[in-house]
């Protein structure tokens, strides 16, 4: 999913008059959002390359090392060497790339597909969390939370989309 798809359906969600007001912030809530998706339900998985027995770098997006059949020791916050020869590959969970209001509205979240539809649903939750009548809030953190536990759950059963008429609420 792209901003610009995000946009589309927090817009859809929270109306027109809504959507004007909170757009410059809702790039900061998708980038909360998928850092919290990929640090819970849904990491993201990559790997790097590391000669054994010589101090390596750890990459910048680096969340959480994956456990590997590799021996290596941490010499402080941003290196590791990795005991043997030869060379290794190493896996991580690493953190998406931050979201603001300079990114392209192509860009595309880096967290798995199922858990993308669970990022508008928290947007639109946080670009109405000062009314007054908090119904919507809890209505789409409802949905975001009910994406997460399926994922969480390993329910391979696709999300539902609810429209929630506004005019209700």
């Amino acid at each position: 999913m792209t901003i610009n798809k995000a946009n589309d359906l927090v817009r859809g969600l929270i109306g027109e008059d809504d959507y004007h007001h909170m757009k410059g912030v809702l790039a900061g809530f998708y980038d909360i959002a998928q850092k919290q998706i990929a640090t819970t339900v849904s990491p993201i998985k990559k790997s790097f390359s590391v000669t054994c027995g010589v101090q390596t770098e750890l990459p910048g997006d680096l969340y959480r090392l994956i456990k590997s059949d590799c021996s290596f020791q941490r010499t402080d916050d941003r290196h590791i060497i990795v005991q043997g020869e030869g060379s290794a590959q190493l896996l991580y969970y690493a953190y998406p790339s931050d979201i603001n209001e300079l990114c392209a509205g192509d860009t595309e979240f880096e967290v798995a597909t199922e858990a993308q539809s669970a990022i508008p649903y928290f947007a639109a939750a946080y670009a109405v969390l000062s009314d007054s009548d908090m119904r919507r809030y809890y209505a789409f953190m409802d949905m975001y939370n009910t994406i997460l536990t399926n994922i969480a759950a390993g329910n391979d059963a696709q999300a539902v989309i609810t429209v929630v008429k506004t005019e209700d609420m």
